[in-house]
């Protein structure tokens, strides 16, 4: 498992790493924790730790006049503020003393490298900061500004505490990246959905892309029951809006698991009724009517609700031509035999087999 410290990468997760690197202040008396991580850092050849990290970012709000030396320039006049009040410092609590005497043993270029790379830029007011956090994790997308206050303090609270317990057992702080994504997430989705803004419904779609769809199995679908041509342009357009959505709830973390799920169940089961209705019909008028019956009386009715909320139509209909396209539905009374189907324990990926020339 990949640390912290150790991952670069791009998107949405490198906008998080980016932000729990920059902008995760730990709160609260940090004397203890401030101590350990200068003997840590000390005592270890590991320049680029993630216990560097907390010192910097937590440098600020040390009791004392020791972050005062972080805004003063040049090395020397630095190094001479710092010392200045690092000689009279120490401790009632044995290991802090230890930790203090060890930071005060350095010598004079390791200590100016340290300052140098503790400098940092003050945090600015709280509102700035908040600001800062909805731009980097696009929050203001997904929570009210109560909720994103809320979020930003658990996962605030929740790192500072990892930092310190690490510290406190004499670990070293160091956070799998894995964690730190995971714990965002967890956070995320127990407040989204609370005025979640779908985007794509009058996006424009391209001849292009239109084209680059006309072999899915969903297309396939809906020729084998010969859809008008109108209509099978309308169902390209609903299935890549509602791509773009579904790519975006997954970017933003904007749309629960659980939820999704839910709202897949309830198509299915819609589609699980009318099919029945449609399969008692077969024998008594064509075939190819009997599945556009089948997809006309699905595609007009109202969409289930998707968490809190009910979705705009052409989310709904898309996640039926997605369906199609797994497949795990179709149109046709014979779209098994046809196209083959996805079972309900397998993954929406490509069918098992390729739809045949009927």
């Amino acid at each position: 498992m990949e640390h912290l410290d150790d991952v670069s990468i791009s998107g949405l997760e490198g906008n998080v790493l980016i932000q729990v690197k920059n902008e995760a202040k730990p709160l609260g008396d940090l004397n203890v924790g401030f101590w350990n991580t200068l003997a840590n850092w000390a005592s270890v050849s590991d320049d680029d730790s993630i216990r560097e990290f907390v010192f910097a970012t937590t440098a600020a709000q040390i009791v004392g006049n020791i972050p005062r030396a972080l805004s003063i320039e040049g090395s020397s006049p630095r190094l001479k503020y710092f010392r200045r009040h690092l000689d009279p410092l120490s401790s009632e609590d044995t290991s802090v003393n230890d930790d203090i005497e060890i930071v005060k043993a350095l010598p004079d270029a390791r200590l100016c490298h340290l300052l140098e790379r503790m400098r940092i830029e003050q945090p600015g007011s709280a509102k700035a900061l908040l600001a800062k956090t909805k731009n980097a994790l696009r929050w203001d997308k997904v929570f009210p500004e109560r909720a994103l206050a809320s979020a930003a303090r658990e996962f605030g609270g929740w790192f500072h505490l990892t930092v310190l317990e690490a510290l406190d057992n004499k670990r070293g702080a160091r956070i799998h990246a894995g964690e730190v994504l995971d714990r965002l997430e967890k956070i995320r989705n127990r407040f989204a959905g609370e005025g979640r803004v779908y985007q794509f419904g009058n996006a424009a779609v391209s001849q292009d892309e239109r084209a680059a769809c006309h072999d899915r199995l969903f297309v396939q679908q809906l020729k084998s029951i010969e859809l008008p041509t109108m209509a099978l342009d309308d169902a390209l357009v609903d299935f890549l809006r509602e791509q773009r959505e579904r790519a975006e709830w997954a970017h933003d973390l904007t749309v629960l698991r659980e939820d999704l799920a839910r709202f897949d169940d309830e198509l299915l089961d819609r589609w699980r009724h009318n099919h029945r209705d449609v399969a008692q019909r077969r024998s008594q008028v064509d075939e190819k009517w009997n599945g556009r019956q089948l997809y006309d009386d699905l595609m007009d009715k109202p969409p289930p609700e998707l968490g809190r909320e009910v979705p705009p139509q052409y989310v709904y209909r898309g996640s039926y031509h997605r369906l199609a396209d797994a497949p795990r539905i179709g149109w046709h009374p014979r779209w098994e035999e046809m196209f083959g189907a996805l079972s309900d324990d397998e993954h929406v990926t490509a069918p098992d087999s390729e739809p045949s020339d009927e």
